[in-house]
């Protein structure tokens, strides 16, 4: 098939996420099996991310596995979008198979995915799990980011577990992750929560320290 026309394609399914006619794109992106192509994967994989930013859960799972019936054969990052719908839908288990179908097919998971699990659990009340999960993906050298550390601090905070918030916190620091605004902030207001003022202030005042010197290597 003429290669100019499947681009065309592309873009117009692109086109159409872009200003959220996701209907019409999954139509497009349906008819393109019978014209004998499946469209590019950055462009199923941004489908599909935004129906997930969108709440459209089921339509993305829909799209996945219509696209693996296509013969469509999924990255990374495609994985870690089904992972991200499953845990938003709170189907655990679901998403949790999704890893080992990554394993058959030989895609190594990517940081997305694992932080998306480790938040999926921590969302539904799992955070010790979620945090063992981490501490074993680490060891393994899987990829972990400072947003996965964020969602097991704020889902310890949010079971009213302030310690093991703090315990998280001191890892990361630990291990050489850098704690960013939004994990400073999130543990902050866990002290709030539990009136523990002194250390919600001894780390304001940390937080404000490292801005600082931050500010000062800039100039």
């Amino acid at each position: 098939m003429d290669c100019s026309f499947i681009r065309a394609y592309n873009a117009l399914i692109k086109a159409y996420v872009s200003v959220s006619l996701f209907d019409s794109a999954v139509d497009l992106l349906f008819r393109s099996e019978r014209k004998g192509f499946v469209p590019h994967i950055f462009t199923c994989n941004f489908l599909l991310n935004r129906l997930i930013e969108h709440g459209k859960l089921n339509m993305a799972l829909t799209v996945y596995k219509q696209l693996k019936r296509f013969g469509f054969h999924p990255n990374d990052y495609t994985y870690a979008n089904v992972i991200k719908a499953l845990c938003k839908m709170g189907n655990m288990e679901e998403a949790k198979d999704i890893f080992e179908e990554m394993s058959e097919a030989g895609v190594v998971p990517n940081a997305f995915a694992c932080t998306a699990y480790i938040e999926g659990l921590c969302t539904h009340r799992c955070s010790a799990y979620g945090y063992q999960l981490l501490q074993d993906w680490r060891a393994a050298q899987a990829p972990i980011d400072v947003y996965a550390y964020f969602v097991v601090i704020r889902g310890f905070c949010e079971e009213m577990e302030v310690n093991k918030a703090e315990n998280v916190f001191l890892d990361m620091e630990k291990y050489g992750v850098v704690p960013d605004a939004q994990t400073y902030g999130v543990l902050i207001n866990g002290y709030c929560k539990m009136l523990k003022l002194c250390k919600m202030l001894k780390l304001c005042k940390k937080r404000l320290c490292l801005f600082t010197v931050s500010c000062c290597q800039k100039v």
